[in-house]
């Protein structure tokens, strides 16, 4: 609201009590109601400027992000304190959540003004400002819901910047608790992956350690039983001979998680075609009859979702 347009409205006001020339009104005549008018509209003059200096110095406090909240309180104090060379003023307080900035010689008198600092419909403070005299008319008047004043103003834009303030420290201390997990969450990915390197390593060498041994203690062993048996039973050797082989393989273990339904001589049974054993070898082996290894082959396939799928069942088990 212009200054021109809140003059104009009081002029209005006064003159709408004069009714003709001579008429008085609370004994008073028409020239002294004019220079009471003029009084007043010089005061309101003195409040506009003041509340515009206000707007403008909040704006400019509220652009300096390194001003702690103590210091922007104390500055607005300062200020409104600065502001006697427009209005009587004899102190300004600032209290917010029971901590008090006053302004230099502050000094309390009986005629005060007071707004609340309100924050999402909580009170956290009061302005107050103490005047030399009582005013000729509250400045609330210069808006015509009786609100708008230089105190409530003043209220009004301490109330947004604290607000601000609030959400921005919230966002600040919520992203540095953000990044800090971050670092950690990194700190405890980079540790695990250690420690499946590490974890990783030590299951190699324990199967260089078994390969190892197998090859310096069981395959000699092997070799001599193999040359004193009947080699019609050389199979078994053969058959002893991989599952060595696959002793520090992870194909059983992984063969049972990925296949739980296989039974243990269905799981015997895919070892043998894994190592190239065929159907006779198998049913001369296990002392069965071909046609029950034909009958389990079929159910492996089936389990393992290979029915009707051109797909080489030896290939598809060494690929476990």
């Amino acid at each position: 609201m212009s200054g021109k347009s809140i003059s104009r409205r009081i002029v209005l006001k006064r003159t709408s009590s004069i009714s003709g020339p001579g008429n008085t009104v609370k004994g008073k005549n028409t020239k002294e109601l004019l220079q009471e008018m003029i009084r007043d509209l010089q005061e309101r003059d003195n409040q506009l400027n003041c509340l515009m200096s206000c707007l403008h110095e909040n704006s400019r406090l509220q652009d300096m992000p390194d001003l702690s909240m103590e210091q922007f309180y104390r500055r607005v104090v300062e200020f409104i304190f600065s502001a006697r060379k427009y209005l009587t003023i004899a102190g300004a307080s600032i209290t917010v959540e029971g901590v008090s900035y006053k302004s230099p010689e502050f000094m309390e008198t009986k005629w005060k003004q007071m707004a609340d600092i309100v924050i999402s419909g909580k009170r956290v403070g009061i302005v107050e400002i103490y005047y030399l005299e009582s005013m000729a008319q509250d400045n609330r008047e210069l808006y015509a819901d009786g609100k708008g004043g230089f105190i409530d103003i003043v209220a009004w834009e301490l109330s947004k910047f604290i607000e601000r303030r609030r959400t921005r420290e919230a966002l600040a201390v919520a992203n540095e608790k953000l990044m800090a997990e971050q670092i950690a969450m990194q700190k405890k990915h980079t540790a695990l992956k250690e420690i499946l390197n590490q974890i990783d390593d030590e299951k190699q060498l324990v199967v260089r350690n078994i390969q190892s041994n197998i090859e310096r203690i069981a395959r000699p062993i092997l070799r001599m039983i193999e040359e004193k048996i009947n080699p019609r039973e050389s199979c078994y050797i053969t058959l002893l001979d991989s599952c060595l082989n696959d002793i520090s393989s992870p194909f059983i273990s992984r063969l049972e998680m990925n296949n739980s339904r296989l039974t243990p001589r269905e799981i015997e049974i895919c070892h043998m075609i894994r190592n190239g054993f065929s159907s006779k070898a198998i049913a001369v082996t296990l002392n069965i009859s071909p046609q029950t290894v034909h009958k389990q082959r079929k159910q492996i396939r089936a389990k393992l979702d290979l029915t009707n799928r051109k797909i080489n069942l030896t290939s598809y088990l060494k690929k476990e």
